[in-house]
């Protein structure tokens, strides 16, 4: 559903820079609704299956990394990440913990 609302606001405002215009959106619905988790587990499970082309068992540390990266929407969770500790290997089970993790 955010998706959609994020995509409306895209077309409409036509920003010039989308993924700083997204984060800032993002960060108005937040304070707007007191939501503090903003990505769901289907959103998590779409990014991970996304990484993980090769339907592998498990995705590597780099991969991992790429894919929480995809859920930092300010500094305090860029941090967070970079003190993470991730294993050599993630399972979605594993990516879905610390992407929960790094929204709350």
């Amino acid at each position: 559903m955010i998706y959609y609302v994020l995509l409306g606001f895209i077309y409409f405002n036509r920003p010039r820079n989308i993924i700083e215009f997204i984060i800032d959106e993002l960060k108005i619905l937040e304070t707007k609704r007191n939501i503090k988790k903003v990505f769901n587990e289907n959103d998590i499970q779409s990014v991970y299956d996304f990484i993980n082309l090769e339907n592998k068992q498990s995705i590597n540390r780099e991969e991992c990394i790429l894919g929480l990266s995809q859920f930092v929407l300010n500094n305090k969770q860029r941090e967070y990440l970079e003190n993470i500790n991730i294993g050599i290997n993630t399972n979605l089970k594993e990516f879905t913990s610390h992407a929960l993790d790094i929204n709350t």
